[in-house]
């Protein structure tokens, strides 16, 4: 199908917000993917390119894994739907609670948005509660939409966000609103003890306030080091949320958590799915974890991204280039330019190398040392473009910048800053430091959208 004829039957041609011509460099990027492998996609044109968006983060392992392939091969012709649970429904759920002790029972969904949902639906069941506070970007249903710009046909919630590391704010809001709960992605683009000091300050002031702390670890599950955040900076939330990269790309997704607070699935809170159970994802699902859990596969995913990131910070250094910067963990980065036509020109060029980059960068376990090396010659080529082009990187462009995502621009209701483009200044390092916030705590730029439903508290 051609793409002229897409946009006639799907509105904007895409299924997923974040993959629209838009986001990227529109008349640049190829409209279409149609073949991966490892960690390499095609377009419809048979060019092949590095994957670095790898799914939305989804792919951790990389495209066409075989294990993976295998457990839904062994599956498919006997049956992947039945009246009652499969056996391998419970195996995947005692594999993820030996692997994550803070999720003692859980129910199986399938997208990131679902178990956010259910999520927070449980622990205002559990406490009594309605009000919420939120941190960061949780999906597209109706508890949390009211707060996006995109929330027409949303009704009204006592939902109210927080930026992420506002540890004063979410303390305030904590005692004013005492909310069911505080939902959070345990990190964003943040410093390894900027993420520690969140969480277990997190986790002491819901205790104190007796809200129950969610982690949406949607994207930081099955990729940060011990498998997830919490693990890893031994910080225990009540509830968590799972999904993107537990099965590498197969639809799953799961909420789990405390024995007590899951019991209310068993009175009169209601989550549930015809495919929750579905055995394709459940046998993927069992087959990603059981190759993530291996130590050096994670340690690999980090190895990569971080020669990335260096490599690019090493040369946008040199150049001398002003609020250039890729920060983040390793395992998902992000490029810091002054602009969004001084990042498109950079990714335009990158891609030309064959080099697919987008708003996050995700290192996987597909990726390899050439695959890396032949980026960062890439990136070093890309900043030169860019470095010669500074004064008006739009004229060679080629297409048009790329917009925001939905993600970086999702606000408290509290707020009413406006977007304003950033030019470059002399002084880069606080330019940077602008930049490096609004990404982590796009809150900084938008504040509620006129006819938000999300009233102002």
């Amino acid at each position: 199908m051609q793409w002229s004829d897409m946009i006639k039957v799907l509105p904007e041609g895409v299924n997923t917000l974040s993959k629209r011509p838009s986001v990227h460099v529109e008349g640049v990027y190829p409209k279409f993917i149609i073949k991966g492998d490892g960690c390499n996609v095609w377009d419809e044109n048979g060019k092949k390119y590095i994957d670095f968006p790898c799914s939305l983060g989804a792919v951790v392992l990389g495209h066409n894994n075989e294990p993976i392939n295998k457990a839904i091969r062994d599956v498919i012709t006997k049956g992947t739907l039945f009246s009652l649970e499969h056996p391998k429904v419970g195996e995947l759920a005692e594999l993820i609670s030996g692997l994550i002790p803070s999720m003692e029972t859980m129910r199986f969904l399938k997208t990131g948005s679902e178990s956010c949902s259910a999520a927070v639906r449980i622990a205002r069941a559990f406490t009594g509660r309605d009000p919420i506070i939120c941190c960061g970007y949780h999906g597209w249903h109706e508890w949390i939409n009211c707060t996006t710009p995109k929330n027409a046909g949303s009704v009204q919630q006592d939902v109210t966000s927080v930026e992420w590391g506002d540890l004063k704010n979410l303390e305030r809001l904590l005692e004013v609103k005492k909310p069911a709960a505080f939902i959070t992605e345990p990190y964003i683009y943040a410093t390894e003890p900027e993420i520690e000091k969140w969480l277990k300050e997190s986790r002491r002031l819901c205790t104190v306030h007796g809200t129950l702390l969610i982690f949406d670890e949607n994207v930081t599950g099955f990729r940060t080091k011990k498998l997830t955040a919490q693990n890893y900076w031994n910080v225990k939330p009540d509830l968590t949320c799972l999904g993107k990269a537990m099965a590498n790309g197969i639809p799953m997704a799961c909420v789990g958590g405390r024995r007590d607070v899951m019991k209310v699935l068993e009175d009169d809170c209601f989550v549930s799915s015809t495919f929750g159970g579905d055995l394709i994802g459940i046998v993927a699902a069992i087959a990603a974890i059981t190759q993530l859990k291996q130590s050096a596969t994670i340690a690999h995913i980090w190895q990569m991204g971080a020669k990335l990131k260096t490599s690019f910070n090493n040369v946008a250094k040199s150049f001398i280039l002003e609020g250039v910067r890729c920060i983040g963990l390793p395992p998902r980065t992000h490029f810091l330019f002054p602009t969004s036509a001084h990042k498109s020109l950079f990714w335009a060029e990158c891609l030309k190398k064959g080099v697919f980059f987008g708003h996050a960068q995700f290192a996987s376990f597909a990726h390899n040392q050439f695959d890396v090396d032949t980026a960062c010659a890439a990136m070093s080529h890309a900043l030169k473009i860019v470095m010669k082009n500074w004064k008006d990187p739009e004229a060679v462009l080629g297409g048009k910048p790329a917009a925001e995502t939905l993600r970086t621009i999702t606000v408290p209701a509290e707020k009413v800053p406006v977007v304003e483009k950033v030019e470059p200044k002399k002084d880069s390092d606080k330019l940077v430091g602008q930049i490096a916030k609004n990404v982590a705590e796009p809150s900084k730029r938008r504040g509620r959208p006129a006819g938000s439903r999300n009233k102002p508290k």
